[in-house]
C-alpha cells in the first residue's frame, strides 16, 4: 500500500480502497475483471457524472437559500 504525506490524497486513496473492496463483495470480481464493453462503461460513467452534477447543484442551492 502506498502511503503519502498528503492527508487529502491519502483520504481519497483510502476511499478508493474501501469502494473497491465493497465492489468485490457485491459483484464477486474486481473492476478490471468486470465483463463490460466500452459502451456500457461510458453509460455508467455518464450516469455517475450526472449524479455528481446533481449533488453539486444541491449544495449550491442550499448555500444560496441559507443566506
Amino acid at each position: 500500500m502506498t502511503i503519502t504525506k498528503d492527508k487529502l490524497v491519502q483520504s481519497v486513496t483510502d476511499k478508493f480502497n474501501i469502494r473497491a473492496n465493497k465492489g468485490i463483495v457485491k459483484f464477486g470480481n474486481t473492476f478490471d475483471q468486470a465483463d463490460m464493453d466500452d459502451e456500457a462503461a461510458l453509460k455508467n460513467l455518464q450516469e455517475e457524472l450526472m449524479d455528481g452534477v446533481v449533488y453539486i447543484e444541491k449544495i449550491l442551492w442550499n448555500k444560496k437559500n441559507s443566506s
